[in-house]
């Protein structure tokens, strides 16, 4: 951070944390294409059957997900033990396979590009200006 005063965009966050370690971090910039539209395979009557209190994200400090496994271990406290949330049926894991990549980058939306020219324009150096696509 030191080097890099000022972090304007993706692309210079990139290179902050690539330069970071003397470890060798490896960055691995994502896009678009890296995500896909997962179907949903679970329905409230199954979360509800198989655990007895709806476990919420915001109540989780560790989640671990085991290669081959179809449910994931979760812990409330760091102390704490894990338990096993299910959420996707044996029946369902061919229903996977077929999950659709993102064929777009949705981006930002006009309004809000107009609203980070309207605050920080003035202080965003002219070829920093643009973010995947041109601000203008």
């Amino acid at each position: 951070m030191k080097k890099t005063p000022k972090i304007y965009d993706f692309q210079d966050f990139v290179e902050v944390v690539d330069n970071c370690s003397y470890s060798h971090t490896i960055v691995k910039a994502m896009s678009f294409r890296n995500f896909k539209k997962w179907p949903s395979l679970t329905t409230d009557y199954q979360i509800k059957k198989l655990n007895p209190v709806k476990p919420l994200l915001k109540n989780m400090v560790e989640i671990t997900a085991k290669r081959g496994e179809t449910h994931l271990y979760y812990k409330e406290k760091f102390n704490g033990g894990s338990k096993i949330l299910f959420f996707i049926p044996k029946t369902k894991l061919s229903m996977l396979a077929e999950a659709q990549e993102n064929s777009e980058d949705r981006g930002i939306t006009d309004k809000r590009k107009q609203t980070i020219l309207t605050h920080l324009g003035d202080i965003i150096p002219l070829q920093k200006k643009s973010f995947g696509r041109t601000w203008q």
